[in-house]
């Protein structure tokens, strides 16, 4: 009822608003201008008295703020239409997701525009309201540290992270159409990339900025096929005839490994360097494996390879026990425990060796390798994922480190 709403918006008032200002004389204006009126948004319900109660104010602005899903932006826009409440003044205010496709948002777009002009229509985004992405256009070009070198040839990259608390809470039925997708990527976060990479627009109108950011868009390269998969083949990791088996073998590291065995693949293609720790030096054998235990365990490796193999901390594993995450150790300078590698899954494991000058996958069960194998080792206490299977042609060919 009337009533019940005047009441809700009180409480929500006095609930976010400090007493010091909301004066009572103050709130009893606000909440006199307060109206409930039910329309149904697919039928004729409800409708004439919505008409009725605007009529006496035909000269002030209206704005109908569509806090619906898509599917009702249409049907609700022909109900404005058709109980003449579109006047030159009116505003249509709508929020993502707008439609579910390119087609579907076209159509959308379509049925809006068959009643209110595009001046009209408001498409906003509400992360665009957040306090700090506000800040992002003064930080940049109104700061006069920040502005002369917010470009490439200071900044090496730029990480988004949507660092945020609540999880799907009680929009499950809303995930099931929508997803994370279009939630978050192409609306939200695509405007922080548009807000952090634009050039300065030539005024802070709503259409100078539109341009900028639609330069950035126009400038993304589109992501085709498989990604990873293309840039590991394209740095020579993964070659071969057989994308299918490869993307498989790709996809099933990432799905059945440890953490660990995760921030190993993350270095594939880091060049050699003897004596090299770290993927901006590059790394040696057994300096990678140090690091990515290190990183992803917390376990402080010794420095040689021969030494991580009588490590305390680390466990005799057989070769038919061998999971995902063990370390793999090769006679490669004719003396035991020379050469040191990360076990992946399916026979393979990812190693820095200097032939080759990268960090990169290969088959233990090539002749080489096969003969070289001198044990493995696996973290006391570690819980290895179980191990993935995937197609011999993926990994890459054999060769001496």
């Amino acid at each position: 009822s009337n009533d019940d709403f005047i009441a809700f918006a009180r409480a929500a008032i006095e609930d976010h608003v400090p007493e010091s200002e909301r004066p009572p004389e103050m709130m009893g204006r606000f909440l006199e201008r307060l109206s409930y009126v039910t329309a149904d948004a697919a039928q004729d319900a409800g409708w004439p008295g919505l008409a009725q109660a605007l009529k006496p104010e035909a000269d002030r602005i209206r704005v109908f703020y569509l806090a619906v899903g898509p599917d009702l932006f249409g049907p609700l826009c022909d109900k404005l239409g058709s109980y003449q409440l579109v006047t030159p003044r009116t505003r249509v205010v709508i929020e993502k997701p707008l439609g579910k496709s390119g087609a579907s948002a076209k159509a959308l777009n379509d049925s809006i525009g068959r009643v209110v002009s595009e001046p009209q229509v408001y498409r906003i985004d509400h992360y665009l309201g957040k306090e700090t992405v506000q800040n992002l256009m003064a930080l940049r070009f109104a700061n006069a540290l920040f502005e002369p070198v917010w470009n490439s040839a200071h900044i090496d990259h730029v990480q988004i992270t949507v660092a945020e608390t609540l999880g799907v809470e009680g929009r499950a039925g809303y995930y099931d159409t929508a997803g994370a997708l279009r939630d978050m990527v192409q609306n939200h976060m695509l405007q922080l990339l548009c807000l952090v990479a634009m050039e300065p627009p030539t005024s802070t109108a709503a259409n100078a900025l539109r341009d900028e950011k639609l330069k950035v868009l126009k400038s993304l390269k589109p992501v085709a096929g498989d990604a990873v998969l293309d840039l590991l083949r394209e740095r020579g990791l993964l070659p071969g005839p057989a994308p299918l088996e490869a993307a498989r073998f790709v996809r099933q590291v990432r799905e059945t490994a440890s953490e660990l065995v995760m921030t190993a693949m993350n270095f594939l293609g880091v060049p050699y360097r003897r004596g090299g720790t770290s993927a901006d030096q590059g790394f040696d054998c057994s300096g990678f494996t140090r690091h990515v235990f290190e990183h992803s365990i917390g376990l402080v490796l010794p420095r040689r390879s021969h030494e991580q193999a009588q490590h305390a901390g680390l466990l005799p594993v057989r070769r038919d026990e061998l999971k995902p995450g063990d370390l793999v150790f090769f006679n490669t300078m004719r003396r035991a425990f020379s050469h040191v590698g990360i076990y992946v899954g399916d026979g393979r494991f990812i190693h820095a060796p200097s032939s080759g000058g990268e960090v990169r996958v290969e088959d233990m069960r090539a002749a080489y390798w096969q003969k070289r194998f001198n044990g493995a080792r696996r973290a006391e206490g570690a819980q290895p994922a179980a191990e993935a299977t995937a197609p011999a042609t993926a990994a890459a060919p054999a060769g001496r480190p």
